[in-house]
């Protein structure tokens, strides 16, 4: 056989590997719905992902690109999250104890990544973006919000009442309390709940063994888990009669979440059945 004839042969493997290799990622792409894929700048519809041969062969440089993208995402995260958890202690706190400092240093960051997870949804859909199903950065924001979310619940609760926390939820007597500070943490408490079983099912082998409907109607517990966010931190600002600092943060936050949420359902309804996914995924 001529030399020729085997180098030929082997191109032609290791192309269509290459080739197979191309469909896989962006069969993966969008399965996970990471939004890599997008409308052209007419708005029609792709052939693929952008950047990538029409042949469906490899292309290194959106390799490369994505590549950085996936490996600065975690880096950007944890740096805003630190940041914003150093804000928080250096700031706004006025309490000297230690454990005050870290309840309110996790409590504000995890607002703010919660908020941030829910925001991602409306911003794609008013951009006029694909707004996938799931995607690795509403994914990423949202898991650290939730873990801020369950260390403030475990700190928090040590924070008035050292070393009982039942007390938080039952008078000296037993008996259940029906005043503003039950309030405040029976929503904070069942917030907790929800955002541990969202942290549960954020990952692919939840989506795939769930099947995307049942996922999604479970992941649609964000709502609740923000609404109860928010009546735990309202409770709390009249408890502890924190400063103006306090509420406008929340407030803020609150109304931000509130009108971006209505205008990109409203955008979603006015496109009727061609619209994307709902601005809240």
């Amino acid at each position: 056989m001529r030399r020729g004839s085997v180098v030929t042969r082997v191109h032609l493997a290791r192309d269509c590997h290459l080739r197979k290799q191309g469909d896989a990622h962006r069969e993966a792409a969008a399965r996970r719905g990471d939004g890599q894929c997008r409308r052209e700048t007419d708005g029609s519809q792709s052939d693929g992902c952008s950047g990538a041969h029409h042949g469906g062969g490899y292309n290194n440089t959106r390799d490369s690109r994505e590549f950085l993208a996936l490996a600065g995402r975690p880096t950007t995260l944890t740096t805003t999250l630190l940041s914003s958890t150093a804000l928080f202690w250096e700031l706004f706190s006025v309490r000297r104890d230690v454990i005050s400092h870290l309840s309110i240093a996790t409590a504000y960051p995890a607002l703010l990544f919660t908020a941030g997870a829910v925001l991602l949804g409306p911003c794609n859909v008013l951009r006029g973006r694909a707004n996938p199903v799931s995607s690795d950065l509403r994914r990423d924001v949202g898991i650290w919000a939730g873990i801020m979310a369950l260390l403030h619940t475990a700190i928090g609760l040590d924070v008035h009442l050292r070393g009982r926390p039942w007390l938080y939820f039952v008078d000296q007597h037993g008996h259940l309390r029906h005043d503003l500070f039950g309030f405040g943490n029976y929503t904070g408490v069942i917030a907790a709940l929800l955002f541990l079983l969202l942290l549960a099912i954020s990952n692919d082998l939840s989506l795939r063994r769930f099947g995307l409907r049942k996922w999604k109607s479970l992941q649609r517990w964000t709502y609740g888990a923000v609404t109860l966010t928010v009546l735990h931190g309202i409770a709390y600002q009249h408890i502890e009669k924190r400063q103006t600092a306090y509420e406008a943060t929340l407030w803020g936050v609150t109304a931000i979440v509130a009108i971006l949420q209505v205008a990109g359902w409203r955008r979603v309804r006015a496109e009727g059945p061609r619209g994307r996914e709902t601005p809240g995924t």
